[in-house]
């Protein structure tokens, strides 16, 4: 399918996602990045997910615009809770 984000046209499918997040290690779902998306087990922020696909810094798209493209290819996105980010943070 083809998408625009961050002013960028770019060709994406869930395989291809998929692909690329298995060789890539989520960053800690704290402060801003409340919404995610889960793959064997692990979260990964929706804007590190739409950073590695496309290769634009995470400063050059919105959240809301990762959140649709990601739905838009089957993904389910997830929503963090205040208690668990309250506790993550506290481990931390």
């Amino acid at each position: 399918m083809e998408f625009v984000i961050g002013k960028r046209k770019v060709k994406l499918s869930k395989e291809r996602v998929v692909e690329v997040l298995k060789g890539l290690e989520p960053e800690p779902l704290r402060g801003r990045a409340r919404y995610y998306v889960e793959l064997n087990g692990k979260k990964y922020p929706v804007k590190q997910v739409m950073a590695a696909v496309t290769g634009l810094s995470k400063e050059s798209f919105a959240t809301d615009q990762a959140v649709k493209l990601l739905r838009a290819l089957g993904f389910e996105v997830k929503t963090i809770t205040f208690a668990w980010t309250s506790m993550m943070e506290k481990k931390i």
